[in-house]
């Protein structure tokens, strides 16, 4: 018998990659991020303006509702001073009594009743913490996400009572505001014809469906309003008191011929935040700032494009390259279309914003 060994054989087990396929794998997958990341970033981007144009359709039928319900848009309020701003009170009810802002006014129409009747039933010092309680609360319809934390801390507002007093401490901006046509908010009296659905005019005047002569359809209601990214968690001069104030720079913007003098622009210029435009500068860099105007009560937006919301409730995605001609024919809710250079009017297409 002869006897053959066996072979064994042996095989050689990998213990994991090399280091040069590692590395190989891993720029693959740098590559492959990088691809993905602006296309994901463009997807979310989108999502963030369509959330945003839905917010201000929102906004724009609460107004809505309120003119059906109480036969007038919701009334701007009263600005009062740095020290004892227009607060917001629901014991004030609607209309030229109440001193909170047009925001507030619209609260139980977009289904926040119960943060409308937050210092219902109170008094003195349970009031004024709700009140205070009020301005700290955050409503997300108010919120464009693309600008992160509507938070900002540290401002200069105060609760500013007979008695009790009430000390001052962070408020919640908003995004949106309403157009006050074709002259600042504060300071001096154009004639009426020029003016927007949130001014209030010099005999405080509420606004009916009748005095929209132009059209629901041709007339800026509210829309996105600018901040300069580094203002969006700082307080200033418009950003200071929060969405609940009365008749401020918190809650408005405007967009057409100012008629106020050499050293403001034509018309106002909306555009798209831009870091180093600060949002103090009422011409936002066209120009020579001034320092007896609003700050920050232009529009614009941190998109490729900006939302206007009109009397009717159509809301409109506006491109920053918009023609000013029709653009500053619209904030006004009587003038006909008056160009923003003074010569004859410019109606165009409301479709021409979009």
């Amino acid at each position: 018998m002869v006897y053959r060994p066996q072979c064994q054989w042996r095989s050689r087990s990998r213990g994991g990659f090399s280091l040069v396929e590692l590395l190989v794998v891993v720029a693959i997958i740098a590559v492959l991020v990088g691809l993905m990341l602006p296309a994901i970033q463009s997807v979310r981007e989108a999502a963030r303006l369509s959330q945003c144009k839905n917010n201000l359709r929102q906004v724009a039928m609460g107004c809505l509702s309120h003119l059906q319900s109480h036969g007038y848009y919701p009334w701007v309020g009263f600005r009062g001073t740095w020290q004892t701003p227009g607060r917001a009170y629901s014991s004030l009810g609607f209309g030229t009594s109440q001193t909170g802002g047009w925001l507030f006014s619209i609260l139980p129409y977009i289904e926040k009743q119960g943060l409308f009747e937050l210092d219902a039933g109170q008094v003195g010092l349970a009031e004024a913490n709700q009140v205070k309680k009020r301005i700290e609360t955050v409503v997300p319809t108010y919120v464009c996400a693309s600008r992160g934390s509507p938070v900002v801390p540290g401002t200069t507002w105060q609760v500013f009572f007979t008695a009790p007093f009430v000390s001052a401490g962070p408020i919640v901006r908003s995004d949106y505001a309403g157009s006050v046509g074709a002259h600042p908010h504060n300071g001096g009296h154009e004639p009426n014809r020029r003016s927007g659905i949130f001014y209030r005019g010099m005999y405080d005047t509420l606004i009916v469906e009748r005095d929209v002569t132009d059209g629901m359809s041709n007339v800026f209601l509210c829309g996105e309003r600018y901040l300069a990214p580094e203002d969006y968690q700082r307080s200033f001069l418009a950003n200071n008191h929060g969405w609940t104030v009365g008749y401020d720079q918190d809650s408005l913007s405007r967009g057409g011929p100012t008629g106020n003098g050499p050293e403001l622009p034509t018309v106002w210029q909306p555009r798209p935040d831009t870091n180093g435009v600060r949002s103090e500068q009422p011409n936002l860099g066209t120009g020579t700032p001034t320092t007896n105007q609003g700050a920050g009560i232009a529009f614009g937006s941190p998109h490729s494009s900006f939302g206007m919301a009109m009397c009717d409730g159509r809301v409109f995605n506006v491109g920053f390259d918009v023609d000013l001609q029709i653009f500053g024919g619209r904030p006004g809710k009587a003038d006909q279309f008056v160009s923003p250079t003074g010569g004859a009017a410019v109606p165009g297409s409301v479709e021409d914003l979009d």
